[in-house]
């Protein structure tokens, strides 16, 4: 008969598929534990969409642009894991412009951001886990002894390469990926149980504009209803992002539905149509001196609730944002809830 108890008291080595914060909160609560991890990401470093981009001496967010704490440990894991120094408050002024083109004022909830970028979060937080970046897991198998080899592709290469044994493995990626990566592995079963509307992800195309002087714009950061925009930020006015008198970055996310619209576009042209639009809000002839563009394929999520996945029998899990609701803290919500079922852990999850 199946024991989950015996299953879980067996895992003492885990690998973990992304580097995001979902799975380096994972990784460090894990650790915590007694556990052996380790992590695995395709890209060059850690931080999934809360990584930032550099142009010149300036660091640009081009992803996740705040989050917000509603949850003490949330707050307590940052402060112990990631420190103080790597993250504060968006002291911004902060509207959205309706339909008509009124501007009203947000929410006054504080906006916390990484300083001196976003990823700063996720770089002090992987400092002391094994992450191995640029390495794009293709599959997952079994040993004759019932643990786990996982194969990874390197970057920019078509070698392969194995990685084990693990006892239990754990996924943080986009869901489509991790779909993808259990209908490789032989395991359509698990990968159907993914296969839900509200955990779909929709793309984003970002673009960042820097203006030698004052852009003149009404808000640090606000969403937009617009057919083309979605959300507009003053990088700039972020606590240690760039010295006075360099002029702007200002930050542009396109809506899901225009991004899927665009999704196989160029660059250039998704920085003409966007720049068009952001100048004709403002009704400004200034042009732009810089510019730079990145489609996140994987960015905006559904409203699900489901908390993260745990087949005992199998020893995989699932956890991300994309579980939860797409918030930043929902990456770390998810991640706990998937520690919890692994260890027998409750994770302090008040207000």
């Amino acid at each position: 008969m199946f024991s989950e108890a015996r299953f879980t008291q067996s895992i003492r080595k885990v690998a973990i598929v992304g580097s995001g914060l979902a799975g380096l909160t994972i990784g460090h609560e894990l650790r915590d534990r007694g556990y052996q991890v380790s992590l695995f990401d395709k890209a060059r470093g850690p931080g999934g969409r809360m990584s930032s981009k550099r142009a010149g001496e300036q660091s640009i967010d081009m992803g996740a642009q705040y989050f917000s704490i509603r949850h003490q440990g949330f707050r307590h894991f940052l402060e112990s894991k990631a420190g103080n120094a790597s993250w504060g408050i968006w002291e911004g002024h902060f509207q959205d412009r309706d339909e008509t083109g009124l501007w009203r004022p947000s929410s006054r909830e504080a906006r916390h951001v990484g300083i001196p970028r976003m990823s700063a979060i996720t770089r002090a937080l992987s400092r002391e886990l094994d992450v191995s970046t640029r390495q794009r897991i293709i599959e997952l198998s079994r040993t004759d002894s019932e643990r786990w080899l996982i194969t990874s592709e390197a970057d920019g290469s078509l070698e392969r390469e194995e990685h084990g044994e693990f006892d239990a493995v754990l996924l943080t990626a986009p869901v489509q990926q991790c779909r993808d990566l259990l209908n490789n592995s032989a395991l359509a079963s698990l990968a159907d149980e993914l296969n839900r509307p509200d955990f779909e992800l929709q793309p984003c195309w970002a673009v960042a504009l820097h203006f030698s002087g004052d852009a003149e714009f009404p808000t640090d950061g606000g969403k937009l209803e617009h057919p083309v925009l979605g959300w507009v930020a003053n990088n700039s006015s972020k606590a240690g992002r760039q010295e006075e008198g360099e002029g702007q970055w200002l930050v542009l996310h396109a809506t899901a539905e225009w991004s899927e619209r665009n999704r196989e576009a160029s660059a250039e042209d998704v920085i003409r149509e966007m720049t068009a639009s952001f100048l004709d809000i403002i009704q400004a002839e200034q042009q732009p001196d810089q510019s730079l563009a990145h489609r996140w394929l994987y960015a905006k999520a559904g409203r699900a609730g489901a908390g993260s996945f745990w087949w005992p029998e199998h020893r995989l899990g699932v956890a991300g944002d994309w579980l939860n609701g797409g918030r930043v803290e929902a990456a770390w919500e998810s991640a706990t809830d998937l520690v919890g079922r692994l260890t027998g852990w409750a994770p302090d999850k008040s207000g």
